[in-house]
């Protein structure tokens, strides 16, 4: 791989984005350079300096000035990619990254940022090419297998998603964004297969989360896997787990509830519901199945009691029940 900076851009939220790549021998230049003006050193160096400080329009100009007098300069044009990109003018900066492989046609990085550009703007095919022919020209390009698995993952394909994260991970083991991505793909597999009814495939994709990285939504969502199987007792287990990362969880207590409730096991279930409504005090879901563990119960003071506060706070069936019963709430 060539040597260069590597700079971070990630997405909002859990899942961390593709990587731009760039290159350059004066990133650490902070101030204008003392080169003579009008020479092709000063304006190249120019350029860095401006990009560094975030002017990238004056950046952009100076690599313009430093091609202008050197046609063929790859690293001035390679690095007026990454301005344009700064810039968010992605359209440009595409145009300048393949000027760098016409000059240059085995560079692999130009390559990797031409996909990330077409990533960003939600060009997944032309991302995926590009990401792969950075890595056919550069077969241990670590980032580039990184930014394939997040187009895959962003198209939903995510087994090929795991195996592009895999071979980044085999590359560079310490790669903590590739990590991340996987344990991410492995989850979003899970939630894939669990709304298609296919239980135990989503349960065996969110142990393999769970391998990586245990997290609370991934044990909540096991649990629900194994509910819909009628495995009560891993369900139990799982909400539990769900709990110990996030005590506040108070749909887990819900859930834990339902369970209970389906075991016959009322006594518990109405602990679990309480829980939840001390967390969530308008809960209205809670308060309507504390209601039918109380009616499994026969207690059915307490019955009525939690289906007017269900209703109060919205819930269609409590009110349902209470209409058809001549109760008001």
């Amino acid at each position: 791989m060539n040597n260069s900076i590597t700079k971070f851009f990630c997405l909002q939220g859990i899942f961390l984005g593709i990587i731009l790549n760039i290159h350059t021998s004066f990133a650490q230049e902070e101030t204008p350079p003392s080169s003579a003006p009008d020479t092709i050193d000063y304006y190249y160096k120019m350029g860095i300096s401006y990009d560094k400080n975030g002017d990238y329009d004056k950046a952009i100009e100076a690599f313009k000035k430093a091609v202008s007098l050197k046609p063929d300069f790859i690293d001035a044009y390679f690095e007026l990619g990454y301005s344009y990109a700064n810039n968010h003018d992605h359209a440009n900066a595409i145009v300048a990254y393949q000027k760098v492989i016409f000059l240059k046609p085995d560079y692999a990085s130009a390559y990797n940022n031409i996909g990330t550009l077409y990533y960003r703007k939600r060009n997944y095919d032309n991302a995926k090419e590009a990401f792969q022919q950075a890595i056919s020209l550069e077969p241990e390009y670590a980032m580039a297998y990184y930014n394939l698995g997040n187009v895959y993952n962003a198209k939903g394909n995510y087994d090929k998603a795991i195996e592009a994260y895999q071979q980044a991970i085999s590359l560079q083991p310490d790669y903590a964004e590739a990590h991340h991505n996987m344990e991410n793909s492995y989850y979003k597999k899970g939630i894939s297969h669990y709304e298609k009814d296919d239980y135990n495939t989503a349960i065996s994709a969110f142990k393999k989360a769970i391998e990586l990285k245990p997290t609370n939504r991934t044990y909540f969502r096991i649990g629900d896997s194994y509910f819909k199987k009628g495995d009560y007792d891993n369900a139990l287990e799982a909400y539990q787990k769900a709990i110990s990362l996030y005590p506040r969880n108070a749909s887990a207590y819900y859930n834990i509830g339902i369970v209970y409730n389906e075991m016959g096991d009322y006594n518990n279930a109405i602990e679990a519901f309480k829980k939840a409504i001390s967390l969530k005090p308008d809960y209205a879901s809670a308060f309507a199945g504390m209601g039918s563990s109380y009616g499994n119960k026969k207690d059915y003071v307490n019955r009525k009691k939690c289906y007017q506060e269900a209703a109060k706070l919205g819930d269609k069936s409590a009110q349902e029940w209470l209409r058809n019963n001549n109760e008001t709430w």
